[in-house]
């Protein structure tokens, strides 16, 4: 709404200001404190662990909203330990702890966090609605989340712009650039359709911080050149660099938020009782 993300009628930006996952997942499961995600042990992998949960679970269908609040949390709590997030506590500590940040990175975690809880109908969002609308069991709608985000053309866009990072630095960034649009892969870390004034949550999460020289040169370079504003991944990007997190952490702290987003979607879409079933036309000769 007028180039802001709005979380229940309140700007994401400002929440994110004081708000940690806990007091967000609150707001957008419509619940009167924060949530407490609970403790779950440490597992590699968030397929295998979601997978895991999904066994014996029960359908969404006719459930009390308390009982698939209680669900969605274990749902958080599982996907941050499949990223190392372990113990008690706000999840942006317990990924402190683990990537052993100091004040400052535990802060940019925090504010991360919240600003990636929820974005309208993406593909990953629309994924766990289709899921939900069926009646599929909490768990099996947040794999569904999950399975969409780790496209390349999704949550893979890390990855992306670190390809087209390390073309700017190694042939410059003009250059770079120039070879990115010839390609047709457009400029991962730049733009975004629904903000065509930039992206506020990458606005938001810059303001403190200072990107790296080589990212700064990048950003300079298609600001000039085309007029692009950084988007969310950039900044994220922005944020791994300037505290040296592990490889794909962006993903990671996109998987973590977005599955409170997840949830609220799942839930709201029980409650409607319908089916998302869409139509085709066939086009066929007969």
């Amino acid at each position: 709404r007028h180039g802001d993300l709005i979380y229940r009628d309140q700007a994401a930006t400002e929440l994110a200001e004081h708000m940690g996952l806990e007091e967000v997942a609150a707001l957008l499961w419509e619940q009167p404190d924060a949530i407490t995600f609970p403790e779950v042990p440490a597992d590699k992998d968030a397929f295998q662990s979601l997978a895991a949960l999904t066994i014996g679970a029960r359908s969404l269908i006719g459930r009390r909203v308390e009982k698939l609040i209680g669900e969605g949390a274990q749902c958080v709590a599982t996907m941050a330990a499949a990223f190392g997030a372990i113990g008690a506590g706000p999840i942006h500590r317990r990924l402190a702890a683990v990537w052993s940040l100091n004040a400052d990175g535990e802060e940019s975690v925090r504010r991360a966090l919240a600003l990636l809880a929820d974005h309208e109908l993406n593909p990953s969002t629309f994924a766990t609605r289709v899921a939900a609308s069926t009646g599929a069991a909490m768990p099996a709608c947040i794999l569904a989340g999950l399975a969409t985000l780790s496209g390349p053309k999704h949550g893979g866009a890390e990855a992306a712009l670190e390809s087209f990072l390390l073309e700017s630095s190694s042939a410059g960034a003009d250059t770079a650039i120039e070879r990115w649009l010839t390609r047709g892969h457009g400029l991962p870390g730049f733009g975004h359709p629904l903000y065509p004034y930039g992206d506020p949550r990458a606005r938001s999460l810059l303001a403190n911080i200072q990107p790296d020289a080589e990212l700064a040169t990048l950003r300079d370079a298609v600001a000039d050149g085309l007029g692009l504003q950084p988007n969310i991944d950039f900044a994220l990007l922005a944020i791994t660099r300037l505290h040296t997190l592990p490889p794909r952490s962006g993903f990671a702290l996109f998987a973590i938020a977005r599955t409170v987003g997840w949830v609220a979607h799942a839930v709201e879409q029980a409650a409607t009782g319908a089916v998302i079933r869409p139509r085709a036309r066939y086009q066929g000769k007969n």
